[in-house]
């Protein structure tokens, strides 16, 4: 008779499991997403309380706290990654500027305009891409001044009122050409470069403060406002 009486008998409900800890887990292991680790953080933390206060009718206490650690251990990470991304990407930047600054003064001033104007930006004017004659002039000038040896960024910045498609940078330079250091300032077209995250610089300007003047190319070049 009890084992009938057994039967009829209301069965206690299955443990559910929390689903804001499931939630709360998801968003604390994200990769580079710090706001949302942050937030499964807390939500772990309140996760935690509710199953706490259930009485056992709730699971998910393990998932509530690996979500309050891996959130705040996912959000510092996150956080230094972004932070040292920035500076890498920013050096990247730097090292392509110089780069293509240097092999373009180096093949003006060898007699090779058509290697030179392949690191110009192809873009419409302003400022008017250079003629190969344009290139061959101001390459017989940097000539007189020795051999092109290297070009060092002193700083770079962001053009004011540039798009983030086509993002537009100037620099100042630092141009060692023989044994003597010149000034110098260039403007610069970031492009997709193949093979990497980082953009590649193509100039749009050039200008070389020379011991009788400036050299520039578009020639009539001005230094940007510092």
């Amino acid at each position: 008779m009890s084992e009938e009486r057994s039967k009829f008998e209301p069965q206690p409900a299955p443990h559910k499991t929390s689903a804001m800890a499931v939630i709360a887990l998801v968003l604390a292991v994200l990769p580079m997403c710090v706001p949302l680790n942050l937030i499964g953080s807390v939500l772990g933390m309140v996760a935690l309380a509710r199953v706490k206060a259930a009485g056992g009718q709730l699971r998910g206490r393990r998932a509530a706290r690996v979500a309050i650690w891996g959130g705040i251990i996912a959000s510092v990470a996150g956080w230094w990654a972004w932070t040292n991304l920035a500076e890498w990407g920013e050096q990247a930047i730097h090292q392509t500027a110089a780069e293509t600054t240097r092999d373009f003064l180096k093949d003006a001033a060898e007699g090779r305009p058509q290697a030179a104007l392949a690191r110009w930006s192809p873009s419409s004017p302003p400022p008017p891409r250079p003629s190969e004659g344009d290139v061959v002039a101001f390459g017989a000038s940097i000539a007189t001044l020795g051999e092109v040896k290297s070009v060092g960024i002193v700083s770079m910045q962001p053009m004011p009122g540039t798009g983030i498609w086509q993002p537009l940078w100037s620099a100042w330079l630092d141009v060692v050409i023989g044994d003597a250091h010149y000034d110098g300032s260039a403007q610069y077209e970031l492009q997709p470069a193949a093979g990497s995250i980082y953009p590649r610089a193509v100039l749009r300007q050039v200008l070389i403060d020379g011991p009788e003047g400036d050299v520039s190319l578009p020639p009539g070049a001005v230094e940007p406002a510092p």
